[in-house]
């Protein structure tokens, strides 16, 4: 029996952020900014052995837990180029590292129909206590 390594030797990792991570703390963002009164969720699915799809849920959990889809993103084994859906516009788009990844995020997340969404939630949550 043979003892030696027939691996060769491991590429070294690169200090890049998934997209899932990037989307998780920005899940974190939201619940501290709106007092958890809004809260985020990063649902993870997997279409195939080789693609993940991920989605960014903004939850109110005051309204029963009711859920608004935002962003929902999906990549092969390799996590870039990464394809994003913006949910709210209807409006698809692809990021080929990180950077475009943040910056593409960025925009889907301080969209218009974005902050509508949240902006409405906030009214029907803080009235909520009211009925």
């Amino acid at each position: 029996m043979s003892d030696q390594n027939l691996w060769g030797d491991i590429p070294r990792m690169e200090k890049v952020e998934s997209p899932i991570a990037i989307l998780k703390k920005q899940a974190l963002y939201l619940g501290k900014m709106t007092n958890n009164l809004l809260e985020a969720e990063v649902k993870i699915h997997s279409n195939s052995p080789n693609q993940v799809r991920a989605d960014l849920v903004i939850v109110a959990p005051t309204l029963g837990g009711y859920q608004v889809q935002i962003i929902r993103i999906q990549h092969g084994l390799e996590i870039y180029p990464v394809n994003i859906m913006n949910i709210r516009e209807n409006k698809g788009f692809s990021a080929a590292d990180e950077t475009s990844f943040l910056s593409l995020i960025k925009e889907c997340l301080q969209s218009e129909k974005v902050q509508n969404v949240i902006k409405a939630l906030l009214i029907q949550v803080d009235q909520s206590d009211v009925v």
